[in-house]
């Protein structure tokens, strides 16, 4: 073929395009996954070696799937390889497939019981079968849970035996999943580690995990959990009878194979972000140094404003090692909700002692009560009531015809005292370097 000689700067110029594209090709594919950004959507997903190690499990119910996974869906588990969902409803959402949490009961434990009649009902009919106007011997949601733990864990090491770690969640749980990933990475996965938030009920001395937080289980302490289950499965099931919540039955079965908690606090968090006490210390620690693994009780549009959040977060510190902490999220979504006050509206924490009866008498003499004590940061008001802290939370808005402190009126107003915020966050900054405080929690 004879290229006209006008041509020939034409061919000259594909062929260096071509050049060009095709070591373009390669470079971009020699980058290293962590600094792949996913989707055209700028969807930020930092890659862990443990990533594909850890497999996720939601935990529901029928009747609250379709109100709180969406927005799963939308958010953190675009980021998680491995997830499973199990409820007490085999279906579909979004052809993401929900898996019955009590299939292999009968194998795994025994019969089903009498008093699981909607798990029965929804067994026959269906979704269609919870518009149903039968009148159903149904147990509460915390008991059909303690019957779903055993099987649930069989059916999760059937599908995933591979996996090196186990985490639960309810679907209100919020998990921060960069953080989660980079703590699990400090324990050793070969050992039986059951990890969670410590919790107690009252002055009731059985501590078990507080379930609203989540927790993290390696797979050699189920194996060896369920192990002792299926010799001893009799004694287990008169342990759940016994036992009023899923989360003191794992508990206690962990505990009887010598695998003890370990106290994840303050990663681990059952609270949201806007109902938890930042400066709340306990064994020791107080949650704004520290790294966030978790929230619990979310609703689902608190999950989706924490994604925005943690999603502009972590592009804006992306390779500078920096991690994600309570403070951030404390600064970035609630320190900017904190108004002079909020009708309607009850900020949920109060410590401090009060003598001045007149502060019960309006919403100003409590607002000057507080204003009063150097260190009172928030306040709390309803007639005949006045409460202040010297903390500082956002908390929600009141529920009608709920009657706040066992005050008659329910109309609460709440107020902060804003120019004693800078303070308070310098002050609780300066604890970070003073207690050591930007440390993992491992031992």
């Amino acid at each position: 073929m004879i290229v006209p000689l006008g041509c020939n700067w034409v061919v000259k110029i594909l062929i260096v395009l071509a050049c060009c594209l095709l070591a373009l090709y390669f470079f971009l594919s020699s980058l290293p996954t962590s600094s792949i950004r996913l989707s055209s959507s700028n969807l930020y997903c930092p890659i862990s070696p443990l990533s594909n190690d850890v497999q996720l499990i939601l935990k529901t119910t029928a009747t609250e799937v379709l109100e709180n996974l969406p927005v799963h869906l939308e958010t953190t588990l675009r980021c998680v390889p491995n997830y499973l969902i199990y409820s007490d409803h085999a279906e579909s959402l979004a052809d993401i497939p929900i898996h019955d949490a009590l299939s292999s009961l009968p194998t795994v434990l025994g019969s089903p019981r009498p008093e699981f009649a909607l798990y029965n009902h929804l067994r026959t009919h269906g979704r269609a079968g919870l518009n149903t106007t039968l009148t159903l011997n149904t147990t509460s949601a915390a008991t059909l849970e303690k019957w779903k733990t055993i099987p649930t864990l069989h059916d999760v090491l059937h599908r995933r035996p591979t996996a090196k770690w186990y985490v639960f969640i309810d679907l209100d749980t919020y998990i921060v999943w960069p953080n989660l990933l980079a703590y699990l990475s400090r324990f050793d996965a070969r050992k039986p580690w059951y990890i969670a938030n410590r919790a107690h009920l009252g002055n009731h001395p059985q501590v078990f995990a507080n379930g609203d937080a989540g927790y993290a289980l390696s797979a050699p302490a189920i194996r060896k959990m369920l192990a002792h289950i299926s010799l001893h499965r009799k004694n287990f099931e008169s342990l759940i009878e016994s036992e009023w919540a899923a989360d003191i039955l794992m508990y206690q079965a962990l505990k009887d194979v010598g695998i003890e908690m370990f106290s994840s606090y303050p990663h681990f968090q059952g609270d949201a972000p806007a109902g938890l006490n930042f400066n709340a210390t306990q064994i020791g620690r107080q949650p704004w140094c520290y790294a966030p693994v978790s929230y619990g009780n979310m609703r689902p549009e608190e999950r989706r404003a924490l994604w925005k959040f943690e999603q502009g977060w972590q592009r804006r510190w992306e390779g500078s090692g920096a991690v994600l902490r309570h403070r951030d999220v404390f600064k970035g979504l609630v320190l900017p909700r904190l108004p002079a006050a909020r009708r309607g509206w009850d900020n949920m924490w109060w410590n401090l002692e009060r003598e001045e009866q007149e502060a019960w008498f309006s919403f100003t003499q409590c607002r000057t009560l507080c204003e009063s004590l150097a260190k009172c940061r928030q306040f709390a008001y309803a007639v005949g009531k006045c409460e202040i802290s010297d903390e500082l939370t956002l908390g929600y808005e009141t529920v009608k015809g709920v009657n706040w402190l066992k005050s008659q009126m329910p109309d609460v107003t709440s107020g902060w005292v804003v120019k004693r915020f800078p303070e308070y966050v310098k002050k609780m900054d300066l604890s970070c370097e003073r207690h050591g405080g930007n440390d993992w929690v491992t031992t």
